[in-house]
């Protein structure tokens, strides 16, 4: 298979991609944003989210009205809770789906030059978690350092790293639905001599790996290349993976690596995984900007590893004919959908020459 990743699976209808999943895709050099605007919906968007118009167009076109909309938020917080001290309420932003924890948020952003010449800026600026990845610099940026960056000659665009697990809590049914017990006995194996790599959000920032091990649904020596950090929202959902992968190979061993962080760290997750001897990797993992239509960061990852010999499987998204694409034609209608910053004017489709059905199916859990 030319591209083995899957494509992504998506609840909700989307519509022609931006400016980062162009960035992220493309391998043609880097065009400067200091001459480009953002689009006209983004700047009436920050208009009606009360961010003032202290920015120009071409650092809004850098850094997004997301970004610029959680720091306005986060400001407003600190203000109201000036003088409270420890029994201040935590942060809460109106986006639900913000990767927000402990005063950072989690951002993909790509770099105008030498990528490594932007990690330095980000961590100049407080950042951690820094992990590059191609033009991609993925990082844990402190909230009040958001308008420092506009300034960064290093940085072409920046934008919120949303992210989502495609399956929440299941009973698992791994072994039964493959029968795998059969496989076991005619043939006589049970994974011994492999190993198997696992990305998602979390392992063990619940606490129950122990357990798991002395019950006997983890084996033992399970090896953690990097863990979620900090583990606010963590479900371990990589640890659930990982006990229906030893019922169906008890003999194999395993390994982890969070997705979680921003897609730098995803793809140079898979990359680890495979030079610390994982065969097989598996992730049930995507980010909403990843492309729809050529091959971003992740999926270049994926190509890179089929090439040394692993066989790598994604939760199958089977989103292919639910994508649609067309220029952006605003309507002047603005709704709220629950999802990013919000309100999103709505598009046109009456410039369009037929009708396109469109459902919305409940939103799911997303992954900080």
């Amino acid at each position: 298979m030319d591209k083995p990743r899957k494509k992504n699976s998506r609840p909700t209808l989307r519509l022609a991609l931006g400016a980062f999943t162009c960035v992220l895709g493309s391998t043609a050099p880097p065009v400067s944003a200091q001459g480009a605007g953002p689009p006209a919906i983004q700047l009436r968007r920050v208009e009606n989210l009360g961010i003032g118009t202290s920015f120009s167009k071409a650092a809004m076109a850098k850094v997004g009205a997301d970004l610029l909309a959680l720091h306005a938020e986060y400001q407003a917080h600190l203000q109201q809770t000036s003088g409270q001290g420890a029994t201040a309420p935590a942060f809460q932003s109106s986006n639900a789906i913000a990767p927000i924890a402990e005063g950072s948020v989690v951002i993909n952003t790509a770099a105008s030059g030498d990528p490594e010449a932007l990690a330095a800026d980000l961590r100049a600026l407080g950042a951690d978690k820094v992990t590059v990845f191609g033009r991609v610099v993925s990082a844990r940026l402190p909230v009040l350092a958001i308008p420092r960056l506009k300034d960064l000659s290093s940085l072409q665009l920046a934008r919120t790293a949303y992210a989502a697990t495609h399956v929440g809590d299941v009973t698992s049914q791994g072994d039964a639905a493959m029968r795998a017990d059969l496989g076991r006995t005619a043939f006589g194996v049970d994974g011994t001599g492999v190993t198997v790599g696992t990305l998602t959000d979390s392992y063990d920032c619940l606490g129950g790996a122990a357990a798991g091990v002395a019950r006997g649904d983890l084996p033992a020596g399970v090896t953690v290349l990097e863990e979620q950090s900090p583990c606010t929202g963590a479900t371990d959902e990589g640890r659930g993976m990982m006990e229906i992968i030893h019922d169906v190979a008890p003999g194999a061993s395993q390994a982890f690596h969070t997705a979680l962080g921003g897609q730098a760290v995803f793809a140079q997750g898979i990359i680890d995984l495979a030079n610390a001897g994982a065969k097989v990797i598996n992730d049930d993992f995507f980010y909403l900007d990843e492309p729809f239509y050529q091959d971003g960061i992740v999926a270049q990852a994926v190509n890179t590893v089929k090439g040394m010999g692993v066989a790598y499987f994604s939760s199958a998204g089977n989103a292919d004919r639910k994508a649609y694409e067309a220029p952006f034609f605003p309507s002047g209608q603005f709704f709220d959908i629950g999802i990013g910053s919000g309100p999103e004017e709505a598009h046109d489709f009456t410039r369009l020459p037929a009708s396109i059905p469109a459902s919305r199916s409940p939103s799911r859990s997303a992954r900080r």
